[in-house]
C-alpha cells in the first residue's frame, strides 16, 4: 500500500459488516486432489528488472482414507527496489516475505468434515517509497533539492539524532477450525479462529539539502478470537442461511512522530528535535446474528432477502505526551521505551509547535456501545436460459470508534460516529450468441452518510464524521470466444463519485500558502468535488490466444492487455498539484507447456510502457504548502514456471 506521512484512519474497525463488499475467492492453498492422491503444485516467478524471486506451492499427503495433510508455502525476495537512494547507495523498498500454511482435512464419519488450518506470515519491507512531489509554495520555506523524481529517493534516518531505519514489518498468525456437519437436510458449519499480529511501520521525509525532517513510527499489536455458527439448507423452493457470530479482540497502538523541523528551513525554537507519542489500547466485543433466504417464486423469478444485526461494544484508553527524539527505534521497541523518553522540559516547545493538549485518558475512559440492522433485498428474473436481470438494495454500517491520535483534552471529542451506506443496483448478466459471449452490466448508486474521513489538524490526521458522499455509475464486463483458443475480454466502468457535504476538509497546499481562496480557519468545503482516486472512466481490454503444437501434446499461448483510466486526484484535498493525469499500462505474456498442464513456462511483462503514475499524495507535517507522495512501480519483466505432479 502507498506510504503515508502519518497514519490515516486511526480507529481500527474490527468486527464490522461490509455488506456492500463480497469476497468469494478460495485460497489456493486449500485446493486438494479429488482422488486423494498427493499432488505437489509449485509456481515460481522471477522478475529480471527488480531482481525479484517468488516461489509458492503446496503438497497434499493422504494419511488415511478419511484424512489428508496439505502443506503450502510462499517465499518472496525482491532484492532491488523501484527507487535508487544515492545517500544510502542502495535501492528501496526491498521485500522478503515468508508464509507457511499447513492444513489437516478429516472426514471421520459420514456427513462430518473437519478442516484444521494455520497460517504463519513473516513480512519484511526494507526502506520506503515516499518522495517529494511538489515544492513548498511558502516563500519563507527553502525548496526541496529534488521533486517529482519517480526513480530516485533521498532519505536516510539511520544517522544522528534518529539512528532508526525505515521499514515495514509484520508478524501474523492464524489458527482456524472449520467443522461441517450434515444436519436436518442442510449443513451446519462452525468456524473458530484465533489470530494475532504485530506490525511496525517506520519512514521519514526529505528536507533541505536532504536533511532529516520528520519520521513516523507506528507499532500495532492485535489479538482476535472469533466464533461463527451458521446453518444452510434447501427446502423445496426455499434456500435459507442463518447463524450467529461472536468476536472479541484487543488492539494496542503506539505512534511516535519525531521532528527536526530545521530541515524544512524553520528557525528558532521550532528547530529543537522533538517527538510526539500517542498510545492507544482498545477492547472490542461483537455479537451478530444473520439470516438470508431465497425463495424461487417460479422457475424464472426469485426473491432474496436478509438482515444482519450487530451489537458492538468498545472500551479504550488513549494518551498523548512529548519526548525528545529517541534513537535506535525498531520492530522490537516497546511502549515503556517510548515512555522513558518523556521530557517535561520540552513541554513549552511541544505546546508551541503542536498546539496539542498532552493528556492521559486511562483505559475505560472511552466507551462506545452501538447496534445496527443491515438489510438487503434482491429480485432476480431469468429472461432467457442462462440470462438474468436483477435488482438489489443493501444498507451497510461501519462502526464508530475512537481516534488513537486524538490531540485535544476532552475525552468525548476523541469519538466518531458510525458511517452508513445505502446501495441500489440493477443489472443483467448471462451468455448469448451460442454461448460465445458472456456479459455483465450493472448500474449502481451508493450514498454514504456520517462519512468517516481523516482531517489534518495540529500536524496530524484525525478521524471525524464530516458529511455525505455519493457514488454512482455503470460497470460492463464482456468475454468473447469467437474462435477456438481465442478469447477477448473487456471490463470498463463509468464512475461519478463526489462529496455531497464535506465542510471540514483539510486545505490544499495552495490554500495553505494563501494563493487560493476557500480555506477558512484551516478548513475548506469539498462539497461537489470528486472523491479521492475517483477516475470517471476506467477500462481493461485483453486478448488471449492458445493453440496446440504438433500432435497436440503441447500448446503455446500468448496474450496482451491494456489498462487505462482517466485522471484522478491522489490526495484528499482536491489539490490540483496532487492530480494524476490519464494514463494507460500494457501487460503481455507468452506461455508454453503440455496441454494437460503438468507444467508451464511463461515469459511475462507488466507495465511495459514503464508508466509511473502518482498513487498517493499528502501535505507533509511542518510543510503544509508542499506535496509528498509515492509513485507506482515501473516496468516488470519476468519468467514464471509452474508444475503439478500427478
Amino acid at each position: 500500500m502507498p506510504a503515508q506521512i502519518v497514519p490515516v484512519g486511526h480507529a481500527v474497525h474490527v468486527g464490522e459488516d461490509f455488506r456492500l463488499r463480497r469476497i468469494s475467492a478460495r485460497p489456493a492453498w486449500r485446493r486438494r486432489s479429488p482422488d486423494g492422491i498427493s499432488k505437489p503444485t509449485v509456481r515460481s516467478d522471477t522478475k529480471f528488472y527488480n531482481h525479484e524471486f517468488q516461489v509458492q506451492g503446496g503438497v497434499t499427503v493422504p494419511l488415511a482414507d478419511w484424512a489428508s495433510l496439505r502443506i503450502g508455502g510462499l517465499y518472496q525476495d525482491l532484492s532491488e527496489g523501484r527507487l535508487y537512494n544515492p545517500i544510502k547507495d542502495q535501492t528501496e523498498p526491498r521485500t522478503r516475505n515468508i508464509a507457511v500454511r499447513p492444513s489437516l482435512l478429516l472426514s471421520p464419519a459420514p456427513g462430518l468434515e473437519i478442516l484444521l488450518k494455520a497460517e504463519v506470515d513473516r513480512l519484511r519491507d526494507y526502506g520506503n517509497a515516499l518522495v517529494s512531489v511538489a515544492q513548498p509554495l511558502d516563500a519563507t520555506r527553502a525548496p526541496y533539492p529534488v521533486v517529482g523524481d519517480t526513480g530516485t529517493r533521498y532519505s536516510n534516518y539511520d544517522v544522528a539524532p534518529y539512528y532508526s531505519d525505515e521499514l515495514s514489518f509484520m508478524d501474523a498468525n492464524l489458527y482456524q477450525a472449520d467443522i461441517n456437519y450434515d444436519l436436518l437436510g442442510g449443513k451446519l458449519t462452525s468456524t473458530s479462529a484465533w489470530r494475532t499480529s504485530h506490525s511496525d511501520v517506520q519512514f521519514g521525509s526529505d528536507g533541505v539539502n536532504h536533511a532529516q525532517t520528520y519520521m513516523n513510527l507506528l507499532w500495532q499489536h492485535y489479538r482476535q478470537f472469533s466464533q461463527e455458527l451458521r446453518f444452510s439448507g434447501t427446502y423445496g423452493r426455499l434456500d435459507i442461511t442463518a447463524g450467529g457470530y461472536y468476536q472479541r479482540d484487543t488492539l494496542g497502538i503506539d505512534l511516535m512522530q519525531e521532528f527536526t523541523l530545521g530541515g524544512f528551513g524553520l528557525t528558532g525554537a521550532a528547530t529543537t528535535p522533538i517527538g510526539r507519542v500517542e498510545t492507544y489500547d482498545q477492547n472490542n466485543r461483537v455479537y451478530s446474528g444473520f439470516v438470508d433466504a431465497t425463495y424461487r417464486i417460479t422457475d424464472r423469478l426469485s426473491l432474496s432477502g436478509g438482515v444482519r444485526y450487530a451489537d458492538i461494544n468498545k472500551t479504550a484508553g488513549q494518551a498523548l505526551f512529548g519526548t525528545g527524539v529517541i534513537p535506535h527505534l525498531d520492530f522490537d521497541t516497546t511502549r515503556s521505551d517510548l515512555q522513558a523518553g518523556r521530557n517535561a522540559a520540552l513541554d513549552p516547545i511541544f505546546n508551541a509547535v503542536f498546539r496539542s493538549a498532552q493528556h492521559n485518558f486511562p483505559f475505560g475512559t472511552l466507551r462506545l456501545s452501538e447496534n445496527h440492522w443491515q438489510p438487503q433485498a434482491i429480485v432476480q428474473y431469468e429472461i432467457a436460459p442462462r440470462n438474468k436481470v436483477y435488482l438489489k438494495f443493501v444498507r451497510g454500517a461501519k462502526s464508530g470508534g475512537f481516534d488513537f491520535s486524538y490531540a485535544g483534552g476532552t475525552p468525548s471529542a476523541a469519538a466518531f460516529r458510525p458511517e452508513f451506506a445505502s446501495m441500489f443496483e440493477a443489472g443483467a448478466k448471462g451468455l448469448i450468441l451460442d454461448n460465445r459471449l458472456e456479459y455483465s452490466v450493472a448500474i449502481f448508486r451508493t450514498t454514504f452518510t456520517a462519512l468517516q474521513q481523516s482531517v489534518f489538524q495540529n500536524l496530524a490526521f484525525v478521524v471525524s464524521n464530516v458529511g455525505k458522499a455519493r457514488s454512482q455509475g455503470v460497470e460492463l464486463d464482456l468475454t468473447a470466444r469467437p474462435a477456438d483458443g481465442l478469447e477477448l475480454g473487456f471490463a470498463g466502468s463509468y464512475l461519478d463519485a463526489k462529496f455531497v457535504d464535506f465542510p471540514g476538509a483539510a486545505c490544499s497546499s495552495a490554500q495553505n500558502a494563501g494563493l487560493q481562496p476557500g480555506c477558512v480557519g484551516g478548513f475548506q468545503d469539498l462539497a461537489g468535488t470528486p472523491t479521492q482516486y475517483a477516475s470517471k472512466w476506467t477500462g481493461t481490454f485483453r486478448v488471449d490466444y492458445a493453440r496446440p503444437l504438433g500432435s497436440g501434446d503441447y500448446q503455446v499461448a500468448a496474450g496482451a492487455s491494456i489498462f487505462a483510466r482517466s485522471r484522478y486526484n491522489a490526495g484528499a484535498y482536491n489539490d490540483p498539484r496532487m492530480e494524476q493525469g490519464a494514463f494507460a499500462q500494457i501487460d503481455a505474456h507468452l506461455d508454453f507447456g503440455p496441454t494437460d498442464k503438468r507444467w508451464r513456462m511463461s515469459l511475462f511483462g507488466r507495465n511495459l510502457g514503464n508508466k509511473r503514475p502518482l498513487e498517493y499524495a499528502v501535505t507533509p507535517p511542518g510543510q503544509p504548502t508542499a506535496v509528498v507522495g509515492t509513485y507506482s512501480r515501473g516496468r516488470q519483466i519476468g519468467l514464471k514456471l509452474s508444475f503439478s505432479v500427478r
